[in-house]
């Protein structure tokens, strides 16, 4: 063991890592922010840019709140991982969760709303099958 979490383990802290539940919670966390980015491309295609800013901070909201009160208590139950994973919002604060989800969501969705309105700018190819003669 790494000689400084053995420290944290005789001082009362109890502090533990293990590489397989993180990288799961990694793979459901960018699986799920990917599932919530196809929304919010189908949705912002169909915005005018003056609205995209409202969108996103919409956007960002509904994620954070579905997630903390939905999501996180379904994975909860789903994984057995209890009241650590169920009140995740309330010990972090949903206050800190609510900002984190808005800065991301920013950044991405307005680059995410100009490469959609870009790519529609752009001429359109038909693709046709040859006839056969």
């Amino acid at each position: 063991m790494v000689p400084h979490l053995c420290a944290a383990r005789l001082t009362g802290h109890h502090f533990w890592f293990t590489a397989g539940p993180a990288v799961l919670g990694l793979v459901i966390h960018m699986v799920t922010g990917a599932a919530y980015g196809l929304v919010f491309i189908l949705i912002a295609q169909r915005l005018r840019r003056s609205l995209a800013l409202t969108a996103v901070v919409i956007c960002c909201f509904t994620v954070c709140v579905v997630s903390s009160f939905v999501g996180l208590p379904f994975a909860a139950k789903l994984t057995r991982a209890g009241r650590v994973i169920t009140n995740m919002a309330k010990m972090v604060g949903l206050s800190t969760l609510a900002v984190e989800h808005l800065m991301f969501g920013i950044v991405s969705g307005l680059l995410t709303f100009d490469q959609c309105r870009s790519s529609s700018t752009e001429p359109q190819v038909e693709l046709r099958s040859p006839v056969a003669a």
